[in-house]
């Protein structure tokens, strides 16, 4: 089914001038840039290690879908627009999300002019998200410009898209419907207090990308005030570092760039995450796996197993 999270991806007014930040912030360089004419969009793309990629579109058509999301139902914050996830056979995916009632907004075969099969779910069935489910040649990943630029820039501080957070109303249907849809792996189900959050990680088999839906338990908390205003969708994307002291230092030396908060090291890991008004509306959170064993135990203690 779906194997693994590929790019996550932002809408911003100038993709460059945000382009410019990431690299800044986080040492991420562009690798490739296009223009997507049938859509009113331009595109560049920034490799974040381990064959995932953040993507920043820039509708260029003032009546695209995604001028409107921009300018108009996220104009106040929250610019993730989708999520990019790639499978190994779409066919019996889709079949799977027919029986299950899910809406599939859009269908396209693989062509001379692109050699995926591509197929994107309507956000009112999937908790508010966009996501485009593409099966790419084996081995490839057209989606990312030319395979001999994919490689993620060599000051980067982070080194892989681990997982990303969706904010839903209602956990317990949310985690039914992203399970039986994707065939998702167990979910590890945590209560979050430094956050207000109930929320349960799902991987995506064993290849080490992680959904996470969250819902708030307080009125008060950022993802509650967040919810009332966007509703379900998209929230944060969260990275790996192999090193937080110096991720850490690069981002405190950037004066665009503000941490929100650090969290003491768990059993296992550490985090940190960037204010979304510092990265154009972006939530940022960058972890640090300190297990020996476990490669995310956010995840839970048996995914990888």
């Amino acid at each position: 089914m779906v194997t693994r999270i590929r790019q996550i991806v932002a809408l911003a007014e100038d993709m460059e001038e945000s382009a410019a930040l990431y690299s800044k912030v986080l040492g991420l360089e562009v690798n490739w840039r296009t223009e997507m004419p049938l859509f009113g969009l331009i595109k560049l793309v920034m490799p974040t290690g381990n064959e995932t990629f953040l993507e920043i579109l820039q509708p260029v058509d003032d009546k695209s879908r995604a001028w409107k999301f921009l300018h108009e139902d996220r104009a106040k914050g929250g610019k993730f627009f989708s999520l990019i996830v790639e499978t190994d056979d779409i066919d019996a995916l889709l079949s799977r999300a027919e029986a299950a009632n899910a809406r599939i907004s859009t269908r396209m075969e693989g062509s001379e002019a692109s050699e995926n099969k591509a197929a994107f779910m309507h956000p009112l069935g999937m908790n508010g998200v966009l996501i485009e489910i593409l099966q790419p040649p084996k081995g490839r990943w057209p989606n990312a410009g030319p395979e001999e630029s994919q490689k993620i820039a060599s000051g980067a501080v982070v080194n892989r898209l681990r997982q990303v957070v969706v904010l839903v109303r209602d956990l317990e249907e949310a985690i039914h419907r992203w399970s039986t849809l994707f065939n998702l792996g167990k979910p590890n189900r945590l209560h979050v207090p430094y956050g207000d959050l109930d929320v349960a990680i799902l991987p995506f088999s064993n290849t080490g990308t992680f959904v996470e839906l969250a819902t708030p338990t307080s009125k008060n908390s950022s993802a509650a005030r967040y919810l009332e205003q966007f509703d379900e969708g998209l929230y944060m994307a969260v990275f790996e570092t192999e090193d937080m002291d110096k991720a850490e230092a690069k981002i405190r030396d950037c004066e665009d760039a503000a941490i929100s908060q650090t969290l003491q090291p768990n059993p296992g890991y550490r985090h940190l995450w960037i204010h979304p008004r510092s990265m154009k509306d972006i939530f940022i959170q960058i972890t640090e796996v300190t297990d020996p064993i476990n490669p995310w135990p956010p995840g839970g203690p048996d995914w990888y197993k």
